[in-house]
């Protein structure tokens, strides 16, 4: 897909996400002859990784499920992109921390109500496409800077439904609070699913373990219930 950023119809940049980071799904047409498709759009204010586009292969993985806080329910979403060039990913880890191994390149954390009818939509939508169009948005500049096409192999679609059915009969709560305490608890770092190589290593927990959190203040706990298709994580590269 040819990286034409400036082809990119976005709907209106949420003015509360001005210089933040994090990942939203949102429709946008990337290509006029597809129409409207749902776009990953990771956001921050500085995209200093995107040096690396033009000189190596990356990847996209995904770590998703529900986090249950005293305040409510909320579907979380962690995306990270992989650089596949071991040479420059050493140098760079070297670089930033000096050490020789690093896990990924960088990671982005989207939260969902799972209450909401329209979070089932959304994914469901997400997930019946054939692609995942990536849009690299500067959320300080309110601009796009890079368009990446990945494979969609991410179960978006059983997600829908998994997280909607997990949350049936439970009261809503406040998702505006729960999301604050979530962010405030989790950082991406800790959400992050193992990679490529890692996977081959040894036996993975699934990037779609559901974490349940009770009334107390305590860490959450991973049940071990999977929510995503038994298999290692996708690492899909660009088309």
């Amino acid at each position: 897909m040819a990286n034409e950023p400036e082809l990119v119809a976005l709907p209106p940049f949420p003015p509360e996400l001005a210089g933040q980071r994090g990942a939203l799904l949102a429709p946008a047409v990337v290509d006029p002859e597809i129409g409207p498709e749902i776009c990953l759009v990771l956001f921050e204010p500085d995209l200093t990784w995107r040096r690396f586009l033009a000189d190596a292969d990356l990847g996209l993985d995904l770590a998703a499920g529900v986090v249950r806080l005293p305040p409510g329910a909320v579907a979380f979403f962690a995306w990270s992109v992989w650089l596949d060039d071991a040479d420059l990913l050493d140098s760079l880890t070297e670089e930033q921390t000096g050490e020789q191994e690093m896990r990924y390149l960088t990671a982005y954390l989207g939260l969902l109500d799972p209450h909401d009818p329209s979070t089932r939509a959304l994914l469901a939508a997400a997930g019946a496409q054939e692609r995942l169009p990536v849009v690299l948005f500067d959320s300080r500049q309110g601009r796009v800077l890079e368009l990446i096409e990945f494979g969609n192999d991410y179960g978006l679609d059983e997600l829908a439904g998994a997280f909607a059915a997990e949350v049936e009969n439970e009261p809503e709560g406040s998702f505006a609070l729960a999301a604050e305490e979530f962010r405030r608890r989790y950082p991406v770092e800790t959400l992050v699913g193992p990679g490529p190589g890692e996977a081959e290593e040894e036996e993975s927990e699934d990037a779609g373990a559901l974490y349940d959190e009770g009334d107390d203040d305590e860490e959450y706990e991973d049940t071990g219930e999977r929510l995503l298709p038994d298999e290692e994580p996708p690492g899909d590269e660009p088309l």
